[in-house]
């Protein structure tokens, strides 16, 4: 962190975004354009070494303000590997975080006071709670031909630690791309486009060429996206927001994140 002699209200460099700056950012989103159809927050409400409880408490804090802010919009939040318990720490059942954070989330994602302008209701709350109470990852509907898919891509983070990594949560993150894979198949046979938003995005990271995600789960994720249904998918926000390209290096799927930055459309017509 930097440390300068002057007052700093909005925060220094290398630092966590204090309050002031959070509330800031979103009143800045709404001077913009409070029209919009749809928010996605990609994850890392939090801020780092936090744990347990303070880590809820940030979490509801920026929601809070979401929420108050768009109070007539959908906003669409995935977990980030600080909006756990601990970092990169994924909680496996029989766990009552997903329960706690589903709390502080639902009523933003279905917002039944929202003003759905593609004249389409989004997924039942039993379909979305099904999947977020199993995996924190969920599926809405944003028009009758678009879907956004949400996932816990923390699940594939190289930084996960060994010892996290138990025979539950690699069944967990198995289940996760295998219901990734039915929901694009399910896209595919009734003519709908996807965008699919998480926080660890995958490929390689561009400064230093490493792996965001483990090697398997990178070869089975563009196996699924760019071999299989590429034809499906529309854009892939995540919390870089870099673009993607996928090459075929050695017969081996590689992902390499260019740092040229996309804007998502506001309108989704």
């Amino acid at each position: 962190a930097t440390v300068a002699p002057y007052p700093a209200p909005y925060g220094r460099v290398g630092c966590d975004s204090p309050k002031a700056l959070v509330e800031n950012s979103i009143e800045a989103m709404k001077s913009e354009d409070e029209t919009v159809d749809f928010i996605v927050v990609t994850g890392d409400l939090s801020a780092h070494s936090l744990f347990n409880t303070t880590v809820l408490d940030a979490i509801e804090f920026v929601s809070d303000e979401l929420r108050e802010t768009f109070p007539k919009t959908r906003v669409f939040p995935c977990l980030g590997n600080n909006d756990v318990p601990a970092d990169y720490y994924i909680p496996t059942p029989p766990t009552n975080w997903y329960e706690s954070v589903w709390a502080l989330w639902k009523d933003f994602i279905i917002c039944s006071s929202c003003e759905w302008r593609s004249g389409v209701e989004s997924t039942s709350e039993a379909s979305l709670k099904e999947t977020f109470l199993l995996g924190g990852y969920y599926r809405v509907d944003l028009t009758s031909k678009m879907t956004l898919l949400v996932l816990n891509t923390v699940y594939y983070s190289a930084s996960v630690k060994s010892e996290y990594r138990t025979a539950l949560f690699e069944s967990t993150a198995a289940g996760q791309l295998t219901w990734l894979t039915e929901q694009l198949a399910a896209a595919e046979k009734d003519a709908r486009k996807v965008l699919i938003s998480g926080h660890v995005p995958p490929g390689l990271n561009p400064y230093d060429l490493s792996g965001f995600w483990v090697s398997s789960a990178t070869q089975k994720y563009v196996s699924i996206t760019a071999r299989l249904y590429p034809h499906v998918i529309i854009g892939q926000p995540d919390s870089l927001s870099f673009f993607s390209i996928f090459l075929q290096v050695n017969c081996l799927p590689i992902c390499i994140r260019t740092t040229s930055k996309f804007s998502l459309l506001k309108k989704i017509r």
